[in-house]
């Protein structure tokens, strides 16, 4: 397994409707169970933050899938080099209005559902992840 943890955290403002950010992160995360974290805003306003992980194998390689199937993996294997960083997390933003309609796609914005994957490599280095990290696409997304 190359990685060993998917995690998902959006963040939803005074402003939106908590239950249609829950609605896209569900969605995002596959279902799974989502916690749910209160902060204040500059003007003492509530912030909540949503967050979900996975880490079960099948359950990693379904979102994977599912990624693959909405033309992300390509494009993110197109920009590993400043996706995967030196902790060997791999992350990416999906954009949270898309996710609300079912769909998924990438977003370099603030709205959005910030996932993280952690990528597995013996020894633990950024080489050895980014080849960990190709090899696992090719194998589980069978993109070359």
């Amino acid at each position: 397994m190359t990685f060993s943890t998917l995690r998902f955290r959006a963040i939803c403002h005074a402003t939106e409707d908590e239950a249609r950010v829950r609605q896209a992160l569900e969605f995002v995360s596959g279902g799974a169970p989502i916690s749910v974290g209160a902060t204040k805003g500059h003007h003492g306003n509530r912030i909540a933050v949503l967050e979900s992980e996975l880490s079960k194998k099948k359950d990693i390689e379904a979102f994977w899938r599912r990624a693959e199937g909405a033309g992300l993996v390509e494009a993110l294997l197109a920009r590993l080099d400043s996706a995967l960083g030196d902790d060997l997390w791999l992350g990416m933003r999906l954009d949270k209005q898309e996710a609300l309609a079912g769909r998924l796609a990438f977003d370099e914005g603030g709205d959005v559902v910030h996932t993280r994957a952690r990528a597995a490599a013996y020894p633990a280095t950024l080489e050895n992840a980014r080849r960990a990290v190709v090899d696992y696409f090719e194998l589980i997304c069978k993109v070359a």
